[in-house]
């Protein structure tokens, strides 16, 4: 069983490859050696769908992730539940190629 999905951010880029999440719930990430310092947020889209949203909070805010290299980031799965396809987003242009592990649990609902 897989328990995590690699995304790759391409240097000069800020957004990620998209990992594929359905059957599982997005729990945390983990960061690579090398970041250029910038918060993350989650683009989420249902199964089969191209149209990439950033995901809010009930208030309306966007959820912003501050990160640091070398460390695993958890939240609660709960905020990501109904997302099928993921992607990050990078609030700063990376100097090079970014892999970040996306933590993930199997769904038994």
């Amino acid at each position: 069983m897989q328990d995590s999905h690699a995304v790759t951010i391409a240097s000069s880029g800020t957004v990620s490859s998209v990992a594929e999440l359905q059957g599982t719930l997005l729990v945390g990430l983990e960061m690579p050696a090398a970041w250029d310092a910038a918060t993350i947020k989650i683009e989420g889209a249902r199964q089969n769908s191209s149209n990439f949203l950033i995901v809010a909070d009930e208030t309306g805010s966007d959820k912003s992730l501050t990160v640091a290299v070398n460390r695993i980031h958890f939240f609660d799965p709960a905020d990501w539940m109904a997302i099928s396809r993921a992607r990050l987003v990078s609030s700063a242009t990376q100097t090079a190629e970014r892999v970040i592990h996306l933590l993930v649990r199997h769904d038994n609902r």
